[in-house]
This record gives structure tokens, sequence and C-alpha cells, in this order.
């Protein structure tokens, strides 16, 4: 499978600098394992971006949170005077409890989306340069690949690299399925963030 367009950029370079990079395989791999995900929104611009888009999508959040409010109440006025109303008045209540209601939840995937698009954004502004510093360890390392822990990554391997957990290896001679069945012996998600954050103030 291949890897969506948003990490595209990291696993083209990712590939490239790999593939001049060969070590002596006649020994064990030395795999270590790197949480992408972490890694990007632990930098210090990551945390920034995360910040920035928090106080955009405030006034939204404030908004859902007042009608989530209305809602309520509405439902609440529906439970103690039910027997009191007159079935029109019952049933036109209900019906803007139901509207609002609907209103509410189009407005939450929204405000989801929007979310989840600028989540992507800030990532794909610190992944490309992230790649860089990825396989400079690798090669200080010399490590033979690294695989990618990133939630989910496992559950569903190919959906951000070609070769499933893979996102880096050292050339066309590691064997992709060893190197991914192979236990890591460290994880560089810290040090990746720490050279980012050197780099990048």
């Amino acid at each position: 499978m291949r890897a969506p367009r948003c990490w595209m950029p990291l696993a083209l370079t990712l590939l490239l600098a790999g593939s001049g990079f060969a070590g002596n395989h006649n020994r064990p791999l030395k795999v270590a394992s790197l949480n992408i995900e972490r890694a990007v929104f632990d930098t210090e611009e990551g945390k920034r971006g995360v910040e920035e888009l928090s106080r955009k999508l405030e006034p939204q959040q404030m908004e859902l949170k007042a009608l989530s409010a209305e809602i309520d109440s509405l439902n609440q006025r529906l439970k103690d005077r039910s027997a009191a109303m007159s079935d029109a008045d019952r049933t036109g209540l209900q019906a803007e409890i139901d509207t609002k209601q609907k209103s509410l939840n189009s407005s939450v995937q929204k405000l989801k989306e929007q979310s989840q698009a600028g989540r992507r954004q800030v990532r794909d502004r610190i992944v490309e340069q992230i790649a860089s510093i990825v396989v400079s360890i690798a090669k200080k390392k010399r490590l033979d690949a690294i695989l990618d822990t990133s939630p989910g990554a496992a559950q569903d391997t190919g959906k951000f690299w070609p070769d499933g957990l893979v996102i880096w290896s050292s050339g066309p001679d590691v064997a992709l399925k060893e190197a991914a069945s192979t236990k890591p012996e460290a994880d560089i998600t810290d040090s990746i963030v720490q050279k980012y954050n050197s780099t990048h103030p």
C-alpha cells in the first residue's frame, strides 16, 4: 500500500537517504523504534502548533458547549413539565430539541474534522524536517532499520509506510520482514525530539 500523501515527503526522503547506507548483515539486525506521531507533537514547534490550533477553535468549542447546555435545559423542561403540557406543546418542544441536537451533532463533527486537518498541517510542517535527523541518528547508531511505533501502526501496517512498520532501512539488502519482526533494542523518539528542538528553536 502506498503511503498517504501527508507522509510521502518523509517516506521518500527516508527511502532515498537509506538506499546508500548499507551495513554488514552477517550479524543480527540492529533495529530501533520511533513513535513518529509523538516525535512530531513533542517538539516545541509541534506543541506551539497544537496550542495555536486550540486557541483558534476555542470560540467554536464554547458555542457548542452553550448549545449542549441549552439542549440539556430543554430536555429537563420536557421531563419536568411533560405531564402538564398539551400534546401540541410536547411535540413542539421535542421537535425543537431534535433540531438543536442534530445541529449540535453536525457541528461537533465539523469541529472534529477541522481539528484533524489542523493537526495534519502542523505535522506536515514538521515531518519533512525530521527526516534528515532520523537518518543522521540512524547512521550514527549504525542501525539497520527503524520501526514506527505510533498508535495504530501495528494494527494497520502499510497505512503510512510502503513497507509496513519499517520506516527506514540501511539498504536494499535488509530483509524488511525480518526487520519488522525484530524486537527494537532502543527507542530513538526522545533523541529525535531533542535534536529537532536544538536545531529548530
